[in-house]
């Protein structure tokens, strides 16, 4: 197992298998991702070149989910997800959500 940067004071390595409730789609749909990012050396330079990133066949790459950086708690990080998700736009705009008939 790795051992977590100092930077952090939470989370939990990235795993192709979650070991998380099955309530939790998201983190396990992350958790695998990162795990085969961390894995499958072509997947990461793949994912990481679309954002104009360049990875070696020597680089590795740690990935971590549920994290919590050392220098802030658990409520701060947490009170400022749900700020986040409140002042992102709805994913179905009024034009979308009204019928279309023909």
């Amino acid at each position: 197992m790795a051992t977590r940067p100092e930077f952090l004071s939470g989370g939990e390595p990235a795993r192709l298998i979650p070991i998380t409730a099955d309530s939790a789609r998201e983190q396990k749909s992350i958790s695998v991702l990162l795990a085969g990012m961390r894995s499958v050396l072509e997947l990461r330079q793949a994912l990481l070149k679309s954002i104009g990133t360049r990875v070696g066949s020597s680089a590795t790459l740690e990935a971590w989910t549920e994290v919590v950086f050392a220098n802030e708690d658990k409520k701060t990080a947490k009170q400022k997800t749900t700020n986040l998700t409140q002042s992102l736009p709805s994913p179905i705009s009024s034009q979308h959500s009204q019928r279309i008939t023909q």
